[in-house]
């Protein structure tokens, strides 16, 4: 495994690895909110004998620059998963790649489908799990309610407050160890900037309320027992906004659904693999 740092267009520089082997294929994965790609190592044990990956931490995340839980703009996110993606194409010979991302990575996945990616940068395959397309709760409902317009302005709010406690550690998995681990990992952030959470909330209401288009096959999976994110919207913008992104419900599960006990994340992980493994 291979380390460094890569410069962005404004002079962030973001953290990455790579583990590469013989293979030409890669997997370029993107983490969620508050945390780093550290927390993903099950990618090796399911992918890495047959793909290289490239991990990167977001900025304001992990080992990256920038303020932490923080970003002034969604589509900055969305830009750096493109000059990621230049880089791999640059330095690595044009290779096929497969794009994955799970939560708020998963909107960035989605967001840079739907808006950013260019023919040369097209990947084979996309898969994203536990997408916030829309919110738990009595502050989901809201938020739905919201028209764009308001939320919009809300995510432009320059400044903003930390907040604290919004990190469910109990509904990432069944597994109480995740929980506490998540909690004693220093590369993980238990405060969430406003102007991210508003960001995320605004750039979720308008990534999943039109198609994707994509030209490559596209999964998505969720638990049905999320309550980090609403698992209800992303499975009816599958079925009635864009039926081409294929869903796999795991019921019962909860939000980190590799993180979870055997009985979910063992499924899952074939899935994963039934998902990427077959379209090289």
């Amino acid at each position: 495994m291979s380390s460094n740092m890569m410069k962005m267009r404004d002079g962030v520089e973001l953290y990455y690895e790579i583990t590469q082997g013989n293979s030409a294929d890669w997997i370029i994965w993107v983490h969620g909110i508050c945390e780093h790609l550290g927390r993903y190592s099950h990618l090796d044990e399911l992918f890495a004998k047959n793909f290289n990956i490239l991990r990167f931490d977001l900025r304001g995340h992990g080992k990256s620059q920038g303020k932490r839980a923080y970003v002034e703009n969604f589509e900055q996110f969305v830009d750096d998963l493109h000059e990621v993606i230049t880089f791999l194409k640059t330095n690595y010979k044009s290779p096929k790649y497969a794009l994955m991302g799970h939560s708020m990575g998963g909107l960035i996945v989605a967001g840079y489908m739907q808006t950013k990616v260019h023919k040369q940068y097209y990947p084979q395959v996309v898969f994203f799990n536990s997408p916030p397309a829309g919110l738990p709760g009595a502050g989901g409902v809201l938020a739905r309610l919201l028209p764009p317009k308001i939320t919009g302005m809300l995510s432009g709010i320059r400044g903003g407050i930390e907040l604290k406690g919004m990190v469910d550690l109990k509904g990432l998995s069944h597994d109480p160890e995740v929980g506490k681990n998540y909690a004693l990992d220093k590369l993980n952030s238990m405060v969430i900037h406003s102007a991210l959470l508003f960001n995320l909330v605004n750039f979720g209401k308008l990534v999943f309320s039109k198609p994707l288009n994509a030209k490559c096959p596209v999964y998505t999976a969720v638990g049905s027992e999320d309550k980090v994110v609403c698992p209800q919207t992303i499975i009816d913008y599958c079925k009635n906004i864009d039926p081409t992104v294929k869903i796999k419900v795991f019921e019962g599960s909860y939000h980190e659904l590799h993180n979870e006990i055997d009985k979910y994340r063992l499924p899952f992980f074939e899935y994963m693999k039934e998902c990427i493994g077959t379209r090289f």
